[in-house]
């Protein structure tokens, strides 16, 4: 959701919106687990320079590195983030982008969007 901040809006991701990408994504780990990460990319960025009040969140410009955090939980065992980010990817977020756009009646792909499937 936006959030505003000096006069202009922007878009963040609060810890909801992160336990509920991972539920659909079906990462199966602890909601807990999942919040510590969250946390620790607030921490450890300020939430992308987003105001300190309200609910923790970060802009959306963080949302890569709050990826990789998440595939080094998922995937620790994997030699580098490198691949446990492919990993993430291949088995949870390519899944879940294919069972979103068959709920959506197989809208635009790839295909459609000058990309290759």
């Amino acid at each position: 959701p936006p959030r505003g901040f000096g006069g202009a809006w922007r878009l963040v991701l609060g810890l909801e919106d992160y336990v509920r990408l991972a539920s659909a994504a079906q990462l199966r780990l602890p909601g807990r687990r999942l919040e510590d990460v969250f946390l620790g990319v607030v921490r450890d960025f300020g939430g992308g320079g987003l105001p300190p009040e309200g609910p923790p969140a970060v802009a959306y410009e963080l949302f890569v590195e709050l990826l990789v955090e998440t595939a080094r939980l998922r995937f620790g065992d994997l030699p580098g983030d490198t691949e446990a980010t492919a990993a993430l990817f291949e088995e949870h977020l390519l899944p879940l982008a294919q069972r979103l756009r068959e709920l959506d009646g197989g809208g635009v792909g790839m295909e459609g969007a000058g990309g290759a499937a």
